[in-house]
């Protein structure tokens, strides 16, 4: 929503909390990085993290590689681990998840 021609000296934009909706598009140019950072609320901020490419085509970038002490797996309904490549629920486990989740439906 912002115009990259106010920031001529930013140079890398993060995107951290839910998953970002669109890859960054020609706007920002080809000089700015941008890192899309994927984090529920259980763990504050971000649990993964990955540099994307410039995007046109509107698909939402890849969430990235786990940070340290952070595990990310993927789930269907079962809740049964899926096929890489195949959609599914992420289950975030590790260091930085708040504590007082576990076992609570809501």
């Amino acid at each position: 929503m912002l115009d990259p021609g106010e920031f001529p000296t930013l140079r890398t934009i993060v995107s951290a909390g839910e998953a970002c909706s669109g890859g960054p598009g020609r706007p920002l140019g080809t000089r700015r990085r941008f890192i899309n950072a994927y984090g529920p609320t259980e763990v504050t901020v971000c649990a993964t993290m990955g540099a994307c490419e410039v995007d046109t085509t509107g698909r939402s970038p890849g969430l990235g590689e786990p940070l340290r002490g952070a595990t990310i797996r993927l789930f269907d309904a079962g809740p049964r681990p899926v096929d890489d490549g195949q959609p599914g629920e992420i289950f975030v486990g590790g260091e930085g998840v708040a504590r007082g989740y576990l076992g609570r439906p809501d």
